[in-house]
């Protein structure tokens, strides 16, 4: 069974994991063989923000090169989302008083459909993606429901002939902030943002990888064996920046409201931020239970809502780089050795059954093989680097 290497993007702001790719990339810079980073990665999944940067990465044949241009599309997307981009006389006044959503996506709409193409669909991609939404009507006669959409270009419910720029826009739309999202089309169900699902995707990645390798006769045990994740998160909340509470108890109780977990001035809609990161530090916790050390969550710590060039951070992109050269994502450099060998991963196995030649991802190294010449090289190296662990990134898990 050969490995499968997966990049999951967290949901929030995209500029912030956009600046963690881009350091790595600049960290890796005097090493010539693990420069292009990107490339052997099997699957790009990612959720609201991350599911636009995952679909920016994998429309690149080269993924790392695509890093000098990642910063000014996200600026352009920025720009996008300013209110008064497409700001008509009172719809300010109708968002504020709850009328409306605040933004308006049609500009990004045109930002997506400049960069992407209007009819690019899934299948155009160069490499495989799963891009998480929620589907507000799954449309049956029967038991009819809001439900969980997974859009992807591979496995067994693959969606290649949806229209990228309609993914990018459905992973994407903040309840309140963005309007409800249908399609270009203007026919078929709402979409909201992935968020409400799953803003750290990485199970998802894993469950439908597992969906995909059961059917391609592959057991669990061997495909989790083989496979390594990169969760990346953006630092930041959906509204505010708190990340633990420390309310004043009476009797061992403290008799919170609405007010205090809604309207509280200094830390408005608490409440929601507190159920999204509780589900995203839940999936970091079960994706470390299940593949160990094979997996790394790089949560970077903010100042002013945006990821510092600070030692933190630059210790936190170390720690990155031990764990994909430990795991084989990236070679040791060695002058006289060779790069990684070629191989097939299970994500681009499944993902040749279900989509064109197009959609699939490089070739890459065998972790196995790799790992084991880290290994060798780490005795023979009078530099002493220990691989961190999976959870010695700023968000390790606690029982």
């Amino acid at each position: 069974m050969n490995p499968s290497n997966i990049l999951a993007m967290d949901g929030g702001n995209g500029f912030n994991t956009a600046s963690i790719l881009t350091g790595l990339q600049k960290q890796l810079t005097p090493d010539p063989s693990a420069t292009n980073f990107l490339n052997g990665i099997d699957l790009f999944a990612g959720t609201s923000d991350g599911g636009i940067n995952a679909l920016f990465l994998a429309a690149h044949q080269d993924p790392t090169a695509a890093l000098a241009d990642i910063d000014s599309f996200w600026q352009s997307i920025l720009k996008d989302m300013n209110p008064c981009a497409s700001a008509f006389p009172g719809s300010l006044l109708l968002a504020f008083m709850g009328q409306k959503s605040i933004l308006s996506s049609k500009p990004m709409e045109e930002t997506f459909i400049e960069f992407f193409g209007q009819d690019t669909t899934l299948d155009d991609l160069e490499h495989p993606v799963l891009i998480v939404s929620f589907k507000l009507d799954n449309e049956r006669e029967h038991n009819r429901r809001w439900v969980p959409k997974y859009f992807s270009n591979w496995g067994p419910h693959a969606t290649g002939s949806e229209k990228v720029v309609d993914v990018a826009l459905r992973t994407s739309a903040l309840p309140i902030e963005m309007p409800i999202y249908q399609g270009m089309d203007q026919e078929g169900p709402g979409y909201v943002d992935g968020g409400m699902v799953a803003n750290n995707p990485s199970m998802c990645a894993i469950a439908q990888l597992i969906e995909a390798s059961e059917r391609d006769g592959v057991s669990v045990g061997e495909l989790l064996g083989e496979m390594s994740l990169l969760s990346i998160g953006t630092g930041r909340n959906v509204i505010g920046d708190t990340v633990f509470l420390d309310p004043d108890f009476h009797d061992g109780r403290a008799s919170w409201g609405y007010s205090q977990w809604l309207f509280d001035a200094s830390r408005p809609l608490l409440l929601v931020d507190l159920m999204l990161q509780a589900a995203v530090e839940a999936v970091s916790k079960q994706c470390h239970q299940i593949l160990r050390k094979s997996f790394f969550r790089a949560q970077p710590t903010l100042e002013k809502g945006l990821v510092p060039d600070d030692p933190a951070t630059t210790e936190l992109l170390k720690e990155v780089i031990l764990w994909m050269r430990s795991v084989g994502w990236i070679p040791r450099a060695k002058a006289g050795r060779k790069a990684r060998t070629s191989r097939t991963s299970a994500a681009e196995t499944a993902a040749k059954k279900s989509t064109p030649k197009k959609a699939t991802a490089r070739k890459t190294a065998t972790k196995k093989a790799t790992a084991k010449k880290a290994t060798a090289e780490e005795k023979e190296s009078t530099t002493q680097e220990t691989p961190p662990s999976s959870e010695s990134s700023s968000t390790a898990s606690e029982d």
